[in-house]
């Protein structure tokens, strides 16, 4: 697998073709979302710098505040997030393989005749 931009690899030749053919590029600052100046609450922890709204972050103590993250760490969390499925969806196919076949399919691979 890559942690960078560019090609799904690390995985069946067949099932890497697929996932590269389906997998969606991250947001980025001129795509349409609703950017804002704010802190990036990811690695870089810019203050001032275009941040996209991802959702609400709460710590244990229900502290709450807005999750905000900058175009680089968007793109970081987005091939983190796609390595972690690829990982999965290798695991899981190897399981069924070795269970005699039929079980999960890889992500992206027609869904069996009826």
């Amino acid at each position: 697998m890559t942690t960078g931009r560019g090609p799904v690899t690390g995985v069946a030749p067949g099932i890497a073709l697929r996932l590269n053919a389906n997998r969606p590029e991250p947001a980025r600052t001129d795509d349409g979302n609703e950017w804002s100046y704010g802190r990036c609450w990811l690695w870089c922890g810019q203050v001032h710098t275009p941040v996209l709204w991802l959702g609400t972050a709460q710590t244990a103590g229900g502290v709450a505040a807005p999750f905000t993250v900058c175009g680089p760490c968007v793109q970081a969390l987005h091939d983190a997030i796609w390595d972690h499925a690829m990982t999965m969806d290798r695991r899981a196919v190897a399981r069924a393989a070795a269970a005699g076949g039929g079980g999960p399919q890889p992500w992206g691979a027609p869904a069996p005749a009826p």
